[in-house]
């Protein structure tokens, strides 16, 4: 049921325009160009059959911006129609947290892979760490229970979430679309974000091309095995300390040795 009051009208020069998307609904970006069109052909599709009637459920603002709606809204204006707004927090089953609305709303709609539900778990992690700071709950979340949160409410593993977040840090453009797509497995991709935008590049490249069967063997086709790091380096040092150590003492047991031959000699030479 509708809450009568205060509802707050689009900002008129908006009226006809485009609202950005707000930060919330940018956590599950997941539309491809197949999707988008299917969605104008049935807008369309509806507002021919009964005009006023393309668009079916209003487009939810928030602050100013589009917290749901963003393909609904891109569509309308693609046909010239006018896009119908509501404020969140109009209806009552809304809530009281537009970003757990957002992401309850978009998981009951949408059929994702578990590494689009890690990225959207990282980044929802993200946004829920912010918005505990910014409102300076008592108690507020660390990342780590930010994580673990994100992880229980996505159904993914807190590891998966941690590498996730590697990726969309770290990784390329290229790199982060194949995750989210499935090409690569969430791991492998994390595995190779401290290389160069090149080598990623190329790594995935090689993937694609069935020329390796992971981007951690093709990062070590292209640069060669792993060098040795400064700990294996160490520890091959403290080695041969350990065992110069062992043949100076050695050395000092042969010179006492032949030092005491000699004073034997010398005293037999006396007698």
């Amino acid at each position: 049921m509708a809450m009568k009051a205060q509802e707050k009208k689009p900002t008129k020069s908006r009226a006809f325009g485009v609202y950005p998307p707000h930060p919330y609904s940018q956590i599950m970006p997941f539309t491809n160009d197949a999707q988008l069109a299917r969605l104008r052909d049935n807008i369309r599709a509806r507002e021919e059959e009964s005009p006023g009637e393309g668009q079916r459920i209003d487009i939810v603002l928030y602050e100013d911006m589009v917290l749901d709606g963003n393909r609904r809204q891109a569509c309308m204006i693609a046909l010239g129609l006018k896009p119908r707004y509501r404020q969140w927090g109009s209806l009552r089953g809304d809530g009281n947290n537009a970003l757990d609305w957002s992401v309850d709303i978009n998981m009951n709609n949408r059929d994702w892979t578990e590494a689009q539900r890690a990225v959207a778990a990282q980044a929802y992690a993200t946004l829920k760490l912010g918005e505990n700071q910014y409102k300076k709950k008592e108690g507020a979340q660390d990342c780590a229970s930010s994580q673990k949160e994100a992880a229980e409410k996505f159904r993914v593993p807190v590891r998966k979430v941690q590498r996730a977040k590697a990726v969309m840090e770290r990784g390329t453009p290229e790199l982060q679309e194949a995750m989210q797509d499935g090409d690569v497995e969430v791991w492998d991709a994390a595995s190779i974000v401290d290389e160069t935008p090149a080598v990623q590049r190329k790594a995935l490249e090689m993937v694609k091309d069935k020329e390796v069967t992971s981007l951690t063997a093709a990062v070590e086709k292209i640069s060669g095995p792993a060098p040795e790091t400064a700990a294996m380096v160490a520890k091959d040092l403290d080695r041969v300390i350990d065992r110069l150590a062992v043949c100076q003492v050695a050395a000092k047991k042969v010179a006492a040795r032949d030092q005491m031959v000699q004073i034997l000699r010398d005293s037999a030479a006396h007698v």
